[in-house]
C-alpha cells in the first residue's frame, strides 16, 4: 500500500544512509503548505526536505534524490550540488536541504525516492532504494474528463501553448 506522502526518519545514525563523512537523518515529501497526511494533487507544488549530519569539515557535502515511477522507471534526479541557489555544506553540523517541484509537473500516480549524498561534487553515496513513497492524485476539477485518466507517462507538465490560425479556410 502506498501512503499519501511520507517521512522517513533514522534515529540511529549508525544505520542511516551515508558513510563516515555524512549521514541522512530524515527525508520528508509533502504538498507545499500541507501536512503529511493531506493528499497531493497534480496542480500543487511538492516540497522535499532532507536533513543530514556532516561529520568532517575537510570536504564539500551535498544531497539529492532519484525519483522513480510505480513501474520502477527512473523519472529524474536532482541534487543540491547542481543548484545555483544552494550553498554547499562545508563545516560539521546538522543541515536541512529543501527543494520544491512545481505544481502541474506530475501526472497522477505513485512514486518512490532514493536519497544520496554527494561528496566534493563528484563521489556519490547512495541510500537504500525506495526510501520514501508518495502519491499524486488527479485534480478534483479533472475527474469528469474521461481522456485525462488515460494520459500517458509519469510526468504531465503544464506547458504554455499558443494556437493561432495562420491560413483561414474561408
Amino acid at each position: 500500500k502506498i501512503l499519501l506522502n511520507e517521512v522517513k526518519i533514522w534515529e540511529d545514525m549508525a544505520h542511516a544512509p551515508g558513510n563516515e563523512t555524512a549521514r541522512i537523518s530524515r527525508i520528508e515529501v509533502k504538498g507545499k503548505g500541507k501536512a503529511l497526511h493531506e493528499k497531493i494533487y497534480m496542480n500543487e507544488a511538492i516540497t522535499i526536505e532532507i536533513l543530514f549530519v556532516k561529520f568532517i569539515k575537510e570536504n564539500r557535502t551535498d544531497v539529492g534524490f532519484t525519483l522513480y515511477d510505480s513501474s520502477g522507471n527512473n523519472v529524474f534526479a536532482s541534487t543540491s550540488a547542481l543548484s545555483a541557489n544552494s550553498s554547499t555544506a562545508g563545516c560539521e553540523g546538522r543541515y536541512k536541504a529543501h527543494c520544491e517541484i512545481p505544481g502541474n509537473y506530475f501526472n497522477s500516480g505513485s512514486f518512490s525516492m532514493n536519497v544520496f549524498i554527494v561528496d566534493n561534487e563528484k563521489e556519490v553515496f547512495r541510500s537504500f532504494t525506495d526510501v520514501v513513497f508518495f502519491k499524486v492524485h488527479l485534480n478534483e476539477s479533472e475527474k469528469d474528463k474521461p481522456w485525462i485518466k488515460r494520459f500517458p507517462g509519469p510526468l504531465r507538465p503544464m506547458l504554455d501553448w499558443s494556437l493561432s490560425n495562420d491560413k483561414p479556410v474561408f
